[in-house]
């Protein structure tokens, strides 16, 4: 007897399956006997709801949800109400792809007539889904298949329960020497006892379907010498398929899109026609076991006669581990384009942004693209104005490189801008310059003047004089200077400019301590 889902079992599903992440990430590559101990675990706890709860029943309506979450994901009209509650399988495009298919449309249906709850669940699951969402890889379709047919199989004593006649040694204090015949289904399961659903996926699997066997039959093809070189060529191509370090490795519509591109290549060759996507995955899975058998072979020192074998060297574990995808710039694919993984992506913006790093063909293009700063200088063809006089009589136009005037020198100021900028000689004077101005302030500064007291402390510690400020004062001069100087460094190295600013503010950092220090 099923058990009766309700809606406090299906939101304790919803929570246990999210936390058990193998379930649902695929990039975690579980197992299948890793899969089903974990939907045994969930059964166990929901086994505290209803007791005809059991790892069979869950697994199948959690891959009835996933058909009703992949459809209400297509169609956004579609408004199902355990859409929300699964948004966690959108961390990735191939979450939950698993279980996608695992129902055929027959179970898909007579599941539908169980669990839904409203007529557009009952429209929507008799529209298949479109190609992108159905490639999912049917992982459980065995087990839901035997599932819901138990009985198909019990019907049939004469396969599954054979009567063996054990002969059973006498005991040693038994004086009789004849042995006895006992009957494998004296004190065992007998034909009309209900198997475990265990014993009949272990004996059942070679026979599910009679009509999928037919189907499976009518698509032998003849694997040619010339068919199978392709196929193991056009894989090699794509080391995707077969790398596990490779990006797309765990991309299974990725994966599903090269096989359909493999198939596509092998059905133009002679007796191919027949290849499909899913009769290339099951070859390729036997040439691989073969040649593990085969270089298990050679390994030990003896020589392998396949004529696939020296084909498939690039299988081997030497050549896997000196494989690298760290850039997928290098042209795994020459004549594909290039497709970088968006992880990659992330991890580079987030370096460049902390660091301020930029790539060296990005310097290159900022040297060549970026606009520099307008540069203050008269045009050859324009009479010099005097407006600039007028307003700023007491400070140098910035021309390039900064370079702070001389305060002693008035025929500097008043004299007319230079028809070229100044070359890069002036930034070895800059700080002989500087050093000057510093020491002219500070002794105006210097100078005693009346200052009012604030609880002991004069107010021109914490508020500077207006009156010595009739022009920029020294802070001014640097903080221009520190300006124009980073401005500079920025657009020739990033970098520097970066290491400029973490020095300043530890500088500044240092002095301030020291100060709160001195004043303790």
């Amino acid at each position: 007897e099923r058990p009766l889902w309700n809606d406090t079992l299906r939101g304790i599903l919803v929570a246990l399956i999210k936390d058990r992440r193998p379930l649902w990430d695929v990039r975690m590559r579980p197992t299948k006997d890793r899969s089903i101990q974990l939907f045994r675990d969930i059964a166990a706890i929901l086994s505290n709801q209803d007791s005809r709860m059991n790892e069979w029943y869950v697994l199948e309506k959690w891959c009835w949800m996933m058909e009703m979450y992949m459809r209400a994901i297509e169609r956004p009209d579609f408004e199902w109400r355990f859409k929300g509650a699964m948004s966690f399988l959108m961390e990735s495009s191939s979450s939950g792809v698993q279980y996608i298919d695992s129902l055929t449309p027959d179970l898909l249906a007579e599941a539908t007539a169980r669990y839904a709850e409203t007529e557009a669940e009952v429209y929507e699951s008799k529209i298949e889904l479109t190609k992108k969402f159905r490639k999912g890889c049917a992982a459980y379709r065995v087990e839901m298949a035997i599932c819901h047919r138990p009985c198909t199989h019990v019907s049939e004593p004469d396969d599954l329960f054979k009567e063996v006649n054990v002969k059973q040694e006498a005991p040693e204090n038994d004086d009789s020497t004849a042995p006895r015949d006992i009957s494998s289904t004296d004190g065992f399961i007998s034909p009309t006892n209900e198997p475990t659903l265990a014993f009949l996926l272990s004996s059942g699997i070679k026979k599910l379907d009679g009509k999928e066997l037919c189907q499976a039959g009518n698509h032998d093809v003849n694997w040619t010498s010339e068919i199978v070189s392709e196929l193991i060529d056009s894989f090699k191509e794509q080391p995707a398929l077969w790398h596990f370090a490779h990006p797309h490795y765990d991309d299974m519509y990725r994966r599903r899109e090269l096989l359909c591109e493999i198939a596509k290549k092998l059905r133009k060759v002679p007796g191919g026609s027949a290849i499909n996507e899913d009769i290339v995955l099951e070859k390729w899975r036997a040439l691989h076991e073969r040649f593990n058998h085969e270089h298990a072979k050679a390994e030990v020192g003896e020589v392998s006669s396949w004529e696939f074998y020296p084909r498939m060297l690039f299988l081997t574990p030497g050549v896997l581990s000196a494989c690298r995808f760290d850039d997928l710039n290098g042209g795994i694919q020459p004549s594909r384009p290039v497709i970088t993984s968006s992880i990659t992506k992330a991890v580079d913006a987030n370096i460049r942004k902390i660091l301020g790093y930029v790539p060296n063909s990005t310097h290159q293009e900022v040297d060549t693209n970026q606009v520099k700063r307008p540069k203050i200088a008269p045009k050859p063809s324009t009479p010099k104005s005097t407006f600039h006089k007028e307003s700023t009589p007491h400070v140098q136009q910035v021309v390039s490189t900064w370079v702070p005037p001389r305060e002693d020198s008035i025929e500097v100021v008043m004299q007319p801008f230079p028809s070229a900028p100044p070359t890069a000689t002036a930034q070895v004077t800059a700080k002989s310059e500087i050093g000057h101005i510093l020491k002219n302030d500070f002794e105006i500064i210097r100078r005693p003047s009346p200052r009012p007291c604030v609880n002991g402390s004069k107010y021109g510690d914490f508020v500077p004089d207006q009156s010595h400020r009739i022009h920029e004062d020294k802070w001014t001069l640097m903080g221009r200077m520190i300006e124009e100087t980073a401005r500079e460094l920025e657009a020739k190295n990033s970098e520097l400019a970066f290491r400029l600013q973490k020095d300043i503010n530890d500088v500044i950092f240092k002095y301030q301590i020291e100060s709160l220090n001195h004043k303790q």
